[in-house]
Order: C-alpha cells, then sequence, then structure tokens
C-alpha cells in the first residue's frame, strides 16, 4: 500500500506539465507511457518505455470491466490501428491521471463526470497491475 502511495504522488508530481511525444522530463514535458513509467520507478519497478511494452507486462485486471480497478493499475487503451496506443495510472474513486495533448491531468471514468475521458467509452481495452 504504501509503494502504490509513491507511484501515485510521484504521478501527481508530474500534473499540468507539458506533454512531449516520448517524452519522460518533467522540464520538457512527458507522454502517457513516460509518466507510468518514471511513476513505477519511484518504487524502484523498471516498466519497458513505450504503451504497447508496458501491456505485455503485469497482471491483467478483468478486461474491460472498470469495477475491479484498484489505485495504481495502469490503464491501456486501443487507438484506431488496433493497437494499445495509450496509457494512464488509475487513482482510485474513478478518476485517473494520464498525460495527452493537453499535458498531464486527471480526468474521469465515470460517464455523468464532467471531466469524462471518452475515450473510456469505446477504446478502453482493460488494465494491468504490477503489484500483488
Amino acid at each position: 500500500e504504501q509503494d502504490i502511495a509513491k507511484v501515485l504522488a510521484q504521478a501527481r508530481s508530474f500534473l499540468k506539465r507539458p506533454y512531449n511525444l516520448a517524452g519522460k522530463n518533467s522540464d520538457t514535458g512527458i507522454d502517457c507511457s513516460g509518466l507510468v513509467q518514471l511513476a513505477y520507478r519511484a518504487i524502484g519497478l523498471n516498466l519497458a518505455r513505450d504503451a504497447k511494452q508496458q501491456y505485455l507486462n503485469g497482471n491483467l485486471i478483468l478486461p474491460c470491466v472498470a469495477e475491479g480497478l484498484q489505485p495504481g493499475d495502469a490503464l491501456f487503451f486501443m487507438g484506431r490501428s488496433g493497437l494499445v496506443d495509450h496509457t494512464a495510472l488509475y487513482l482510485g474513486d474513478q478518476k485517473f491521471i494520464q498525460a495527452t495533448g493537453g499535458g498531464v491531468t486527471i480526468q474521469s471514468i465515470n460517464p455523468a463526470a464532467q471531466d469524462y475521458f471518452k475515450r473510456f467509452d469505446h477504446d478502453f481495452i482493460g488494465a494491468k497491475r504490477y503489484w500483488w
């Protein structure tokens, strides 16, 4: 539990940082997989750099089912090509943190929320848990 709190605190430290494709630096910007990678590095876990590669590791959590999510789970989304193209970290309480074109933000998986992430409807393919 303490480790996951460290992961989430590290991820939150990047809030409002700019987006930079392939970025993994808090000064020049960060992308989605860089955010997840750096967050987990806070507890000594070295994840792959790319979202597609990150999806290949960890334990699958009920694909496409949000009810089984726990804080720290990595969320994965499929792009138009049919491949994983986006990842984020679940914070709990139907919120997650991600890096997109608008920078690092917190959004909701609740369709009724004002900050709902619309890609959750059709692109969410599952979550991975990197601890047990």
